[in-house]
């Protein structure tokens, strides 16, 4: 779907490998978080550091009918 690769890229998600920082970058509305770490296929950040438009964000995506491509 053209629109979620689009909304990655404004992330800096856009590469493959990148796909499952995707939500973390949303939820923290940035586009470099500097103390996220992924390990095993799991990804770890500072929680502190989201925001409340993020998780409203997150949420609305998370309606879609295509819901399963943000994962």
């Amino acid at each position: 779907m053209q629109s979620f690769q689009e909304l990655r890229s404004v992330f800096g998600c856009s590469k493959k490998a990148d796909k499952t920082k995707f939500l973390a970058h949303v939820l923290c509305l940035s586009t470099h978080l500097h103390h996220l770490e992924q390990t095993g296929g799991k990804v770890f950040f500072d929680v502190n550091a989201t925001k409340l438009q993020g998780s409203l964000l997150v949420q609305s995506l998370f309606r879609l009918k295509r819901h399963r491509t943000l994962l």
